[in-house]
């Protein structure tokens, strides 16, 4: 699984199926939040935990391979 793929699960597992909703809440452009969620682009070191907690996981969870656990 991609980062990107993870990040996708993260959020939905969360419930935050809007992604617009959830850009907003991370104070980024939903495009940017869709290019991360395509693997087109990473995000920051301060994204990638703003996103972690966001969606109640560890930002360790978004790394690519892993499958994000609730915390």
């Amino acid at each position: 699984m991609t980062r990107g793929q993870s990040m996708r699960r993260a959020r939905t597992a969360a419930g935050f199926t809007d992604p617009a909703e959830f850009a907003r809440l991370m104070n980024v452009e939903l495009a940017a939040l869709l290019a991360w969620e395509a693997d087109i682009e990473g995000p920051t070191d301060d994204h990638l935990h703003r996103f972690a907690q966001l969606a109640g996981i560890e930002p360790s969870d978004l790394m690519p391979g892993e499958a994000p656990q609730r915390a």
